[in-house]
């Protein structure tokens, strides 16, 4: 590896950590430099301001994101098995990068992920197939894309979140996720998609 590609990953990683630590409010290019250990001039080599690199990492994560994602699922599995293998992938990403993940995330949910910079997904691809797949082969109930996403990842992606924390902030309670408790959520999620007999 050349010597700027190693710098860039420096920057990148350091990053990535500090805004998954602070969020985007206690991220600044000066700040980067610091921990990076280089300078800010250094830094505008490899992107022409903030933006840029925000949206260029962003694409990365997400990138590596969707790979991890997709490994071993298929658009024309059957819903419960291949939504299964993706909450597999998805809480072997989040425990294996804890960093990335809470990066991904809070990218996602700002107002950066509307930037032009921004590539496609092909994770999101994916499961948009996916979902057109079960709804036409009758396996769940038709619903608004918002809704599928909701139901399909934010039950799991509260639970991780709630991994992290380590601490219950309702109950005070050491909370972890196991087989068992993903399990039982699952089954939940899945009960939501069900249609009506």
């Amino acid at each position: 590896m050349t010597k700027a590609g190693s710098t860039e990953i420096t920057i990148r990683e350091q990053a990535i950590h500090m805004i998954a630590k602070e969020g985007f409010d206690g991220f600044s290019m000066n700040k980067l430099a610091k921990v990076s250990g280089f300078s800010v001039a250094a830094i505008y080599i490899y992107y022409k301001n903030k933006e840029e690199l925000l949206s260029r990492i962003f694409n990365y994560v997400q990138t590596d994101f969707s790979d991890h994602m997709l490994k071993g699922f298929a658009a024309d599995a059957s819903f419960e098995k291949g939504l299964w293998t993706l909450w597999e992938n998805y809480v072997a990403f989040a425990l294996a990068k804890p960093s990335y993940f809470l990066f991904f995330d809070l990218f996602r949910n700002s107002h950066l992920v509307n930037s032009a910079d921004i590539e496609v997904s092909s994770f999101n691809q994916s499961v948009e197939k996916f979902a057109r797949n079960a709804i036409n082969k009758k396996e769940i109930r038709g619903m608004e894309p918002e809704l599928f996403w909701s139901l399909a990842f934010g039950p799991l992606n509260a639970l991780i979140r709630f991994h992290f924390e380590k601490e219950n902030v309702y109950t005070h309670e050491m909370f972890e996720i196991t087989k068992k408790n993903l399990k039982s959520l699952f089954s939940m999620v899945v009960a939501g998609f069900q249609r009506k007999k």
